[in-house]
Order: structure tokens, then sequence, then C-alpha cells
């Protein structure tokens, strides 16, 4: 994570990576990245997930505070107790099916 500065008029450029994101904590930017066909406007609280290797130029709109970040991965759903739930049910159900496929 990098903070940055930008003074009124001033940019920032840089080769954006994969994964990353500006975060604008105060203030207003104009943000564009080569080979993207729109520019970005943004203020402060908002994201803006930058294309991979793409240049990045942001300027500041009289003053601005950016954070560049990596994006954080999103939470994965179904994991942990959630499987174990679900290998539980399994195992219920054969139990069933077995207690009723059994002769009387």
């Amino acid at each position: 994570m990098q903070i940055f500065d930008i003074g009124h008029g001033q940019l920032l450029a840089f080769d954006a990576r994969a994964g990353q994101r500006v975060r604008v904590m105060h203030g207003r930017i104009w943000l564009t990245q080569s080979g993207e066909p729109r520019d970005h406007f943004a203020r402060a609280g908002d994201d803006v997930a930058l294309a991979p290797r793409a240049r990045t130029v942001i300027e500041a709109i009289g003053g601005a505070r950016v954070i560049v970040e990596r994006s954080r991965p999103a939470p994965q759903r179904g994991g942990g107790a959630s499987f174990a739930l679900l290998r539980l049910r399994m195992r219920l159900r054969r139990a069933a099916r077995a207690l009723l496929l059994q002769p009387a």
C-alpha cells in the first residue's frame, strides 16, 4: 500500500500491476489509463480498479490524497463449517436410504 498526497494540478503516473486499485481518501481526482476507453472521475470514498500493465495517470482536482493498493481477495464461500454440514447431510441421506431399503 502506498499513500500519495497530490497537489492541485499535479500528476501521479505509474504502471499499474494486476489486482491494484486506487482509493481516494480526500479530495477529487481524474484518472486515466492507457488502452482504456474511458477516464474516471473519483472523489473521497471512491475506489477505482486498475487495468493491469496500463500506464496510469492521476491528476488531483483541488488537491487529493490517494492510496494505491492491491485488491483484497473476495471471501471464499462454502468453506469450513459449510463443507462439514454438507458432508453430514450426505451421510444422513445415505443412512436414511439404507434404512428404507432394508427388508422388514
